[in-house]
């Protein structure tokens, strides 16, 4: 102890000189045993030295990216690694902190500045140094295959952000076909009540979990019926509905003996606006404001999944083997080609077809991507800089014989790629100027 002398721990210190440390200042670590006790004592030990302070939430990554040891795509890797759940979430964490991920942006905004340099050139030197027009067409030419490149990037699905954040994944269906006990299934815990009272799950209830290696957020929803019993169940209907129009992945769950009924009733319910009461298709509210429609397409089909529960109940005749196949039939003229599964949560008996399903359904979300390797868009704050760089690449092949406009629009695609990485090097535009064209030798 700095004051009282008394013997607090035995560790070791170790000592990193600028700037070969994490955040590029001289920098003394110790290394403790890690109990409550001893870590608290050496922590009051250190408050009693002048000058020292705890460290606030990030201050040395804060501090690491200021002194240039990472961007700030490389340290929101890092603090996505931090909060990795699964194996899938480390692994695409590690690779932005490593730099990948940046250096592909800064190549897109190398080309950028160099560009940019050539439209520079020409404004201010062109007549004296015989920079020629043919300058400002090639500079159009890589401006538009570049636009191309970064539109190939944007098209991932929002792929990054989903395995990121986590995929989501919400059951729907009437009142008791067992969406409560499928959960539990999947989770493999009792998470949900399951009664055979109707109504019984009256809320969205949500459960976070390691599936095939992703990070999945399973939402089990109140049970979807026109004859609701009052205005909490409702409510739980209206924001069933709105879940189902907002989920990666769809799992519709009817009850396998009860007909075809069921599936036009759920239909209606959710084809309305969750924004409107149930039953009810109002086109406007909020003052006319206009609200937002779900559509359902083929195209959703493969990341829709239907599961014909209770089928141990059905004996196996002629009859009901038409039932199952009319249910079938109706969901899929309603929702396209989706896999329809028979399921037994009570027996067990076809739940690994339907995991398999569910799995299959997952990866169709995510387009099949190999995510060991690729480079994805993590957060919505890169997906707009990138969206705003094409935006301002599209107006510079509008402008592009327009040299004082065209050089505006190329430094706004620079400064949004600029931002994403978070380093703003002005100077380097006057680099490639006299290096590209020896201006005033």
């Amino acid at each position: 102890h700095p004051v009282t002398g008394i013997l607090l721990d035995r560790g070791m210190v170790l000592w990193f000189p600028s700037p070969r440390s994490f955040t590029g200042e001289d920098v003394a670590e110790l290394h403790l045993h890690g109990s409550t006790a001893v870590v608290q004592a050496v922590s009051d030990a250190l408050a009693k030295i002048d000058g020292l302070r705890p460290a606030q939430a990030g201050e040395f990554s804060r501090r690491a990216l200021l002194n240039g040891k990472m961007d700030l795509v490389e340290a929101e890797g890092l603090a996505d690694l931090l909060a990795a759940g699964t194996e899938t979430q480390r692994k695409l964490a590690l690779r932005q902190m490593g730099g990948h991920t940046s250096q592909l942006y800064e190549s897109w905004r190398s080309k950028l500045v160099r560009s940019l340099a050539h439209v520079e050139a020409f404004i201010d030197f062109g007549e004296d140094e015989e920079i020629h027009e043919e300058v400002l067409s090639s500079v159009v030419e890589e401006a538009r295959g570049l636009a191309r490149e970064l539109r190939a990037f944007l098209d991932d699905a929002r792929c990054g952000e989903i395995l990121r954040d986590g995929l989501r994944i919400v059951l729907a269906g009437p009142p008791n076909a067992g969406k409560s006990s499928l959960l539990n299934a999947i989770a493999k815990r009792p998470a949900a009540i399951t009664s055979a009272t109707p109504g019984t799950t009256r809320d969205v209830l949500e459960v976070r979990m390691d599936l095939f290696g992703l990070e999945i957020s399973v939402s089990d929803t109140a049970g979807l019926r026109v004859a609701v019993g009052d205005d909490i169940e409702k409510e739980g209907i209206r924001r069933a509905a709105e879940q189902w129009s907002m989920a990666d992945v769809r799992v519709l769950v009817l009850d396998a003996a009860a007909g075809t009924k069921q599936v036009q009733e759920v239909k209606d319910i959710l084809s309305h606006d969750t924004r409107d009461g149930i039953g009810e298709s109002a086109e406007e509210e909020d003052g006319g404001k206009s609200t937002r429609k779900r559509e359902h397409c083929p195209a959703d089909a493969d990341c829709t999944l239907v599961l014909l529960n209770k089928s141990d109940l059905l004996v196996d005749t002629a009859g009901e083997r038409v039932q199952i196949s009319e249910i079938a039939e109706d969901v899929q003229l309603w929702l396209g080609n989706v896999r329809v599964r028979p399921l037994s949560c009570e027996t067990g008996e076809g739940m690994e077809e339907a995991m398999q399903a569910l799995h299959a359904a997952a990866c169709n979300r995510l387009k099949g991507r190999d995510l060991e390797n690729s480079l994805l868009i993590t957060r919505p704050r890169h997906r707009r800089h990138v969206e705003g760089c094409c935006a301002a690449l599209d107006r510079f092949c509008v402008v592009g014989q327009t040299p004082d406009v065209a050089a505006e629009e190329l430094r706004e695609a620079v400064a949004h790629l600029a931002a994403v990485t978070g380093r703003v090097h002005v100077e380097q535009v006057l680099d490639v100027v006299f290096a590209d064209f020896c201006v005033g030798k």
